[in-house]
């Protein structure tokens, strides 16, 4: 194990330390709740956690996008900037991350299947709008988006739907 510096003690490092180090890997006091880097080693059962962890970084990055780069947004999109929408969708988004990163912590399976059944409905529903989107303007953030958010409700059914594996039975 390798130390990762003085992102630890900041906001920013404990977002990621929930959202990319696995649950109980790392002791609440150690070294001053450092940031600590392992090996990616996952089992079946960790595949939840992880999509709700790509979804809380997927929702943080498109609420900031819309609540800092509104224009842009919109310039690559099928459809027209609106301010006051865009807010709002960035504060939902933003939102949707602290729930999921709500959840991550509490490490409740049942609220975490909740949560993420929720968001593969809400994923499949986004999918259709920006393959709209993109058929009707060809934006590249739509042709972009419809295929990442399909992928993701893809992964989301599969991260539902694990089971972890009882090594040496």
């Amino acid at each position: 194990m390798r130390r990762v510096s003085s992102l630890a003690s900041s906001e920013a490092g404990r977002l990621l330390r929930v959202l990319f180090v696995r649950f109980g890997q790392v002791p609440a006091g150690a070294a001053g709740a450092g940031l600590l880097y392992q090996p990616l080693s996952i089992d079946v059962g960790q595949w939840l956690r992880w999509y709700l962890r790509v979804l809380a970084g997927l929702t943080l990055v498109s609420g900031l996008a819309q609540l800092v780069f509104p224009a842009r947004v919109a310039a690559a999109s099928a459809w027209p900037v609106a301010v006051g929408w865009q807010r709002e969708i960035g504060f939902w988004a933003l939102a949707m991350c602290l729930l999921v990163v709500s959840t991550l912590r509490a490490d409740d399976p049942v609220a975490g299947r909740s949560v993420a059944t929720a968001l593969v409905i809400l994923q499949f529903l986004a999918a259709g709008n920006h393959f709209a989107g993109a058929l009707q303007s060809h934006g590249v953030l739509n042709e972009v988006m419809a295929v990442a958010n399909f992928g993701c409700a893809l992964f989301g059914i599969y991260a539902i739907r694990a089971r972890p594996r009882h090594v040496g039975r």
